[in-house]
Formats: C-alpha cells, structure tokens, sequence
C-alpha cells in the first residue's frame, strides 16, 4: 500500500481510530452498504480488526491490510466486480 496517503484505487475512506466497537462496526458496514461492485474503501484503525475479516470474506469482500507505523493500521477492502460470462450460450 505505500504511504500514509489513500492508496490508488480507493473511492472512499472510512476512520474508526478511537471509536467503541459497536460504533466502529456500525460505520464499516454503513460504508459497505455503499461500496459499489468494482470499487474499493480504506478503512482506517487504531488496531488489526481480527473480527471483521470473516464476515468480510462471508460477503464475498477482498481485503488487505498493511500496518505503517504503530497506532495506525489500514485496511483495503474490495467489493469485486461481477464476472462477466466468457462462454456462448447454445
């Protein structure tokens, strides 16, 4: 991911550093009620959110997380795209 800044390719940005858990999830899964199929958000935390990880995959959500400097922990999460069907139909 780089730098501190928004990664290339993320549409929006979501910060839940010091906020309490219900109140950080409630915002996560408002802001992913809003991810389009094909774009992606950047989730910002205090801390690694171990939790979120397999409801993200349940939904079929990709995710990748990088840990800059202590205190500050980014997380990618995608909604891919939907395949597009490469065969004929007969």
């Amino acid at each position: 991911m780089g730098r501190l800044g928004r990664p290339a390719g993320v549409d929006a940005e979501v910060d839940v550093r010091g906020l309490e858990h219900e109140a950080a999830m409630a915002r996560v899964f408002g802001a992913l009620g809003r991810l389009r199929p094909g774009r992606s958000m950047l989730l910002i935390h205090d801390l690694r959110p171990t939790l979120l990880y397999p409801r993200l995959e349940a939904e079929g959500l990709r995710h990748a997380t990088d840990e800059p400097c202590a205190g500050l922990v980014r997380v990618v999460i995608s909604r891919p795209a939907p395949r597009r069907s490469r065969g004929r139909e007969r």
